[in-house]
């Protein structure tokens, strides 16, 4: 359940967002820098938080599979559960996720947002595009073979979604590789190719991303709520991908607040930014000592 937010220890200066896209400056948007605007848009309202994982709760790594949470940062994650409603909104698969973050109490929208289930003892689970699954795994199997010969390539099967990573690709063959993958896709037209960092996604060419996965956990918490209207909601979301910005349009639209993760300035939908994942833990920690606050005080 979501907790409701009263007050921060921290103060800052205050900006004011427009509520478009916009070039953020890292130097002047900062959200540790903006604590008490955040602080008075949050006083007497219940609060959702979402959180990417790949560069959010976790600096990206060279091999995908190496990128493993820290106990610090699941201690951190474990604490703020226990007053907020906390959901993981990833590329990866629902396997890979829980895996790697190991907290049954929080919500995991995997495959950028393709597949969603909530905590233990709460039957959530929502699919999209179930039946194109066989599909995937005919693209996933012709793109193992097809860039077996591109040295540093990475095809990693989401469940829901295929990405090809080239992080280790020599940049000349970049252009091979996306030409093998275009050529493969062209066999598929139920599918599209997005990007993300050094890294093509593969997905159902289905209305849905992170943004209608968190609209629809929004709406299912308000159900479970038994909320007449989402006003006293606030949901928060923070990301460091092109992905994360389907997510930051929604929030504009619904009053929410949009974090993103960057160490340089960025065209983008969200209204904050943090440099790295130190200061996502940062700033989650300061949530945290407000709710802590709140049930010391009243």
């Amino acid at each position: 359940m979501a907790t409701t937010v009263d007050r921060c220890p921290l103060e800052g200066s205050i900006s004011t967002p427009d509520p478009i896209q916009r070039r953020l400056s890292v130097s002047y948007h900062n959200a540790m820098d903006s604590i008490e605007e955040i602080k008075q848009s949050l006083t007497g309202k219940k609060m959702v938080i979402f959180l990417d994982y790949d560069g959010t709760l976790t600096p990206i790594v060279d091999n995908p599979d190496m990128a493993r949470m820290s106990e610090n940062t699941r201690r951190l994650l474990e604490n703020l559960s226990k007053h907020f409603t906390v959901a993981i909104v990833t590329g990866r698969s629902i396997q890979k996720i829980t895996q790697f973050v190991q907290l049954p109490s929080l919500y995991y929208a995997g495959s950028h947002g393709f597949d969603i289930i909530g905590p233990e003892g709460h039957k959530i689970e929502h699919k999209v595009a179930n039946e194109l699954l066989p599909q995937l795994d005919e693209i996933y199997e012709a793109l193992l073979n097809k860039t077996a010969h591109i040295q540093g390539s990475l095809v990693e099967h989401g469940q829901f979604t295929v990405s090809v990573h080239y992080r280790h690709v020599d940049p000349s063959l970049v252009s091979e590789l996306e030409s093998i993958i275009d050529e493969v896709l062209s066999a598929y037209s139920s599918f599209k190719k997005t990007y993300g960092k050094k890294v093509f996604e593969l997905k159902p060419k289905v209305q849905w991303n992170k943004g209608e996965a968190v609209l629809w956990l929004l709406k299912t918490l308000k159900q479970l709520d038994g909320r007449a209207d989402d006003a006293d909601v606030v949901p928060i979301y923070f990301g460091d991908d092109v992905t994360d910005e389907d997510a930051f349009r929604v929030l504009q639209r619904r009053g929410g607040v949009g974090v993103l993760v960057t160490e340089e300035s960025r065209d983008t939908n969200a209204q904050y930014t943090v440099s790295d994942p130190r200061q996502v833990a940062e700033f989650l920690s300061c949530l945290c000592l407000w709710a802590e606050q709140k049930i010391v005080f009243g």
